[in-house]
């Protein structure tokens, strides 16, 4: 797990760890090596760029490498980790594991777990590096405007937010399959999801949308696993929501697939056609506000 921990705290990957990957056996007992060579990338550049405190030139030079490394690569993953209609996804009845779900075979548990949490961990890396990209073109595009600016921070904006889209969805399934399973390891494949959920909430095009998302799923790992991380995710952002004790803003108005939003049940001024919302109210003047994240504010009232 200590590989998600560092993507998640943007912190290299600890030498000695390094040192095992020169090592010519791991071809043999462990999963590829390009695996473990793209993630100590990321997380190099990801150190990088928070001990730096902004994106050079030469990190967004190493950040399209590294995408373009993540393309040519390009594993094959077993369809059957892959959740219905998602474009990697192959139905194939006889692929080992599929029925996992249904089985209490403790060693396919362990299978679909370790297979899955590779998946999310990849992508979940590329969001990371995606969002160095976003964070870039847009200082740029404050700094200096340009038509060629503003067409590559859309390109990275749209392929981040579809990205996250495809692990939302893969989020969900595999909770889904974890809930129906009676393995005793599945609970190590619930607290595998906590990762990804946990980079969603603070990348850069993250949204209302998704931040309800956040909550919701959160909430149903904490309810089912008794998992306490998910339901301090889900309450921080409840009471943020709510207004309770700090307020959740996006910083600038982001892309989003649609225009709905329902937080537990509840609407919202975003829910409905333009005519049935009816006229938009200006916001009262927002209170002082401490900036925690790339779209999270912390009101000091």
């Amino acid at each position: 797990m200590f590989l998600a921990l560092c993507l998640m705290t943007s912190e290299p990957l600890p030498d000695y760890f390094l040192q095992h990957l020169k090592e010519e056996k791991l071809k043999d007992n462990d999963f590829e090596i390009m695996f473990y060579t793209l993630l100590n990338r990321v997380c190099a550049l990801r150190a990088q760029q928070k001990h730096a405190g902004f994106v050079s030139d030469a990190m967004v030079k190493d950040a399209k490498t590294i995408l373009q490394q993540f393309d040519d690569w390009h594993p094959e993953f077993p369809s059957w980790v892959m959740p219905p209609g998602h474009r990697g996804f192959k139905k194939d009845g006889t692929a080992p594991g599929v029925n996992m779900a249904a089985t209490p075979g403790g060693d396919k548990a362990h299978r679909f777990i370790w297979v899955a949490m590779s998946w999310l961990i990849m992508h979940t890396a590329r969001l990371l590096v995606y969002d160095t990209l976003v964070i870039y073109y847009r200082a740029q595009q404050a700094i200096i405007p340009s038509p060629q600016t503003e067409e590559a921070l859309q390109r990275a904006t749209t392929a981040q937010l579809d990205l996250a889209q495809d692990i939302q969805d893969t989020v969900e399934f595999y909770l889904e399959t974890l809930i129906t399973s009676q393995a005793t390891t599945r609970s190590i494949g619930a607290h595998m999801l906590m990762m990804p959920i946990s980079v969603l909430l603070g990348l850069s095009t993250t949204g209302p949308e998704t931040f309800a998302w956040i909550a919701r799923t959160a909430s149903r790992i904490a309810e089912v696993f008794a998992m306490k991380q998910g339901k301090i995710i889900a309450d921080f952002l409840m009471k943020g929501w709510k207004g309770e004790t700090f307020a959740l803003s996006p910083v600038s108005k982001l892309p989003s697939r649609t225009n709905t939003l329902d937080l537990a049940g509840e609407g919202s001024e975003g829910t409905g056609t333009p005519e049935e919302r009816g006229p938009l109210t200006p916001s009262p003047t927002p209170d002082p506000k401490i900036q925690v994240g790339p779209d999270i504010l912390i009101s000091q009232k």
